[in-house]
């Protein structure tokens, strides 16, 4: 979770009757994820670059990869040298992966389960 006002960092509060508030500056949280139509920080970026790089296997699952920057993840890792792999019950997700599951996410890992165990 996170503080609205400032994005001060924090564990998650169960305040189930009243909106959880930041005890510093009284400031309303929200999880700390990244809502459809937000920005990523550039630290974030850079971050994400560094690990996309360096990572043996990527997952897709549950995306349309349409949408930027994410979009480019994919293409990161695998031009790093990654194993890419899709999980997704839409046969028309955008991206050159080198294994794709049509399914859903957890019948997916299920099954992507199975296979790396046999």
């Amino acid at each position: 979770m996170k503080c609205i006002a400032s994005g001060h960092p924090s564990v998650w509060i169960d305040s189930p009757d009243e909106v959880p508030k930041y005890p510093t500056c009284d400031s309303i949280m929200r999880p700390a994820v990244v809502w459809f139509g937000e920005d990523l920080s550039l630290a974030h970026m850079k971050m994400f670059n560094t690990v996309l790089k360096n990572c043996d296997v990527f997952l897709s699952i549950g995306t349309s990869g349409l949408v930027e920057p994410a979009s480019i993840f994919m293409e990161i890792a695998k031009l790093s040298g990654a194993m890419t792999i899709v999980i997704n019950p839409d046969e028309h997700v955008k991206g050159e992966a080198d294994f794709y599951l049509f399914e859903s996410a957890s019948s997916g890992l299920s099954k992507l389960d199975r296979l790396i165990a046999e």
